[in-house]
């Protein structure tokens, strides 16, 4: 009676929680102020055709199951609010099972970095980066180790808060 008890509980429990870290994309009030954009879905099917004849290493490509890319520019600088990414945003709060890992304000730039975990697995990543003119959005679904995860937002930039940047040199 107990494991029937288990498995209900878990039966009830997991897909709540699948269901929870796909998100919708559609950002209408977003879109309807874009003078461009640029919409790009990868599901499972074609993931498999663009990832054929390639050998998967243990790169993030190999562990998506679903990519979905989405930029929109706009003519001038302010042409959009926080207000129009605030259907995204929502998804993205308290309860959700999304936390957010990386946060950077800028004059004019946001980038935001967000995971979605199920026990110690990422399964979904999210990228949200916005400028003056532009808002580009990356959401990554799969089994995401944290060496995957470490390896795509590491950089090659060295940043001491206590320096100043170096200007560059001119000939």
């Amino acid at each position: 009676m107990t494991r029937s008890r288990i498995l209900l509980a878990a039966a009830l429990f997991l897909p709540s929680l699948a269901m929870a870290q796909k998100l919708d994309l559609k950002l209408d009030s977003l879109v309807s102020k874009a003078v461009e954009k640029a919409e790009v879905d990868v599901d499972p099917s074609l993931l498999g055709s663009v990832l054929q004849g390639n050998v998967p290493g243990s790169g993030i490509a190999a562990a998506a199951k679903e990519v979905h890319v989405r930029n929109y520019k706009f003519s001038k600088e302010n042409g959009y609010s926080d207000k129009d990414l605030e259907p995204l945003r929502k998804q993205l709060g308290e309860g959700s099972g999304w936390s957010r890992i990386i946060n950077v304000k800028e004059k004019n730039e946001t980038s935001e970095v967000f995971t979605f975990m199920q026990g110690s697995q990422i399964r979904a990543f999210l990228v949200v980066a916005c400028e003056a003119t532009e808002v580009s959005i990356v959401y990554l679904l799969g089994d995401i180790t944290e060496a995957q995860l470490k390896s795509l937002v590491s950089s090659t930039i060295q940043y001491k808060p206590d320096q100043a940047p170096a200007k560059p040199e001119r000939n």
